[in-house]
């Protein structure tokens, strides 16, 4: 929270408690012919704030930009991830500069509107902020305590639903600092003007300043610690994966290690970075409120609020690197919509495993969190370890052979026959790489060959949450893994799914002289010999 009256402060504690003690507060010159001695605040602290305002608005725009431009981005995570950044641009534009002036200059220059607009917009901005951090945490926790039930009702729609009712309330509960904001006249080396508080009561400033510290401070740390412990314990029990009919148990001990690898990181430097940047300006904002004056108005007090408020404000240059470039999907996003200023990693397109040809080896990356490839590629921990894959999905018969307690397995038994409905898993398939896909995990999706049925559940996955026809999904699944070629029943599947989605078809079976084929396929088989 911006703290309006710290020009009148900083202009009575340079003059009564400088270093050099020159000044008493009663022998400034009523002609002005004495001037103030400038403390080296005066300059340092401008040019640590411009160099916070550079960072943060570099960072918070660079957010943006990547997920406004890369259509796969715009997951519900993400979204509210736009709106820290945006609350954090507003903040830095809002606050900063006119911060900074208090440093430098000993009177409030900008005008009585200004007064209000610039402290109003502060609060408001400093609010939403904090409440967006609750809704992350909140929506965090959904998503993992309740994941099936969050596949439903966790949209876009509803995070800009949350978004917008963030900013209505905190323009709402921010009124009563511009009503009590205003501009004063007073005498200190020359008259100054002064932007200051004028509550109707010392009980009323109080009030705001301890609902101040509830709603901005206290009540959002409670919220984010609340959420991660339960998110903690919930993800730290034993869980069961289908597997070739039976149920494969992950013990707790390995499942506590693969919450200590994937989640604690950020849980730690999240809470403790929200603690160690809002918690001592607020603590002290408290402490000048309700202490007496000498210690509330003493020079100690004015040094500790000064490092205080470097520390809030660099927490919104802070915010891209934490929510944002430590995620693997937002760094690979950046390097797409900047391509000629990051090159691409070798596993960006297809690849193939040491020792084997093209062919049927390897995998391909399709989208920011899909991976396609076959049995060998899911059982090779270093590659796993490479592609940073957090969840696999293995579309045979068999169990998978590997069991790493950091990756979560799930496991479609069908076998790559014409007749096997593997429509009855387009849906649960989908709703899975979606999930690990809000929450910047990658899947692996895997057959014995990566070709029939995990390209199959990955076009039945781009029709449903990348709203692609199926016509273009098969042309990306192509443009990275020429191999695929789901048989002929999983295309009949895939046309009556998209029909379901999408209302129309883009693709039809025909026959051919290899047997009934999709129309796709017309192209491929010219030249070819009944088998």
């Amino acid at each position: 929270m911006a703290e309006s009256n710290r020009t009148t402060e900083a202009a009575e504690l340079v003059l009564c408690n400088n270093e050099a003690n020159i000044y008493d507060c009663n022998q400034s010159d009523p002609l002005g012919s004495q001037s103030p001695i400038p403390l080296t605040d005066a300059w340092l602290v401008p040019v640590f704030f411009t160099l916070i305002m550079i960072v943060g608005l570099v960072g918070n725009s660079l957010v943006i930009y990547v997920v406004v431009k890369n259509q796969q981005m715009k997951t519900v995570t993400n979204l509210y991830i736009v709106n820290l950044a945006t609350t954090d641009i507003l903040f830095l534009v809002c606050c900063v500069p006119f911060t900074a002036t208090l440093y430098t200059l000993p009177s409030w220059i900008f005008g009585d509107v200004m007064c209000r607009l610039v402290n109003y917009l502060q609060q408001v901005t400093a609010q939403a902020t904090c409440i967006t951090l609750s809704a992350m945490s909140v929506d965090r926790f959904y998503v993992t305590v309740y994941p099936l039930q969050s596949l439903r009702h966790r949209t876009p729609q509803m995070a800009l639903s949350v978004c917008t009712t963030i900013w209505i309330c905190s323009l709402l509960l921010s009124v009563p600092i511009a009503l009590y904001q205003h501009t004063e006249s007073s005498f200190w080396f020359g008259p100054q003007t002064y932007c200051t508080e004028a509550f109707p009561s010392l009980i009323h400033k109080r009030a705001y300043i301890l609902y101040s510290f509830l709603a901005v401070y206290l009540l959002p740390l409670i919220t984010i610690c609340m959420c991660y412990t339960f998110m903690l314990k919930r993800m730290a029990q034993a869980t069961v994966e289908p597997v070739n009919g039976c149920n494969q148990l992950q013990t707790p001990a390995e499942r506590a290690e693969a919450v200590r690898t994937r989640v604690s990181r950020m849980v730690v430097v999240m809470v403790l970075l929200f603690l160690l940047c809002w918690g001592p300006i607020q603590i002290l904002i408290l402490l000048q409120a309700f202490c007496p004056e000498d210690v509330s108005h003493s020079y100690t007090l004015y040094k500790l609020k000064i490092w205080a408020h470097c520390m809030s404000y660099s927490n919104s240059s802070i915010n891209p690197v934490i929510y944002a470039f430590m995620g693997a999907n937002f760094r690979k996003a950046f390097r797409s919509v900047f391509p000629l200023i990051f090159k691409r990693k070798p596993h960006a397109g297809i690849h193939t495993m040491p020792g084997r040809a093209g062919g049927l080896g390897g995998f391909a990356q399709i989208t920011d969190c899909l991976y396609i490839g076959n049995s060998k590629t899911a059982s090779d921990s270093s590659v796993l370890q490479s592609l940073n894959i957090t969840c696999i999905i293995n579309v045979t018969q068999d169990a998978s052979n590997t069991n790493i307690p950091s990756i979560d397995y799930m496991q479609v038994p069908i076998s790559d026959d014409p007749e096997s409905r593997l429509c009855d898993y387009f849906d649960m398939v989908a709703d899975k790489i979606q999930h690990v896909s809000d929450e910047h995990g990658h899947v692996l999706l895997h057959c014995n060959a990566g070709v029939s049925r995990s390209a199959t559940l990955c076009l039945g996955y781009l029709i449903k949450h990348r709203r692609l026809t199926l016509a273009e999904a098969h042309t990306l699944i192509k443009s990275h893994r020429p191999i695929v070629r789901p048989n002929s029943g999983f295309w009949r599947q895939l046309i009556e799914y998209e029909h379901k989605l999408h209302g129309k078809n883009t693709v039809s079976m025909m026959n051919s002289a290899v047997g009934l084929i999709p129309d796709l396929y017309e192209r491929e088989t010219r030249g070819l010999i009944p088998l």
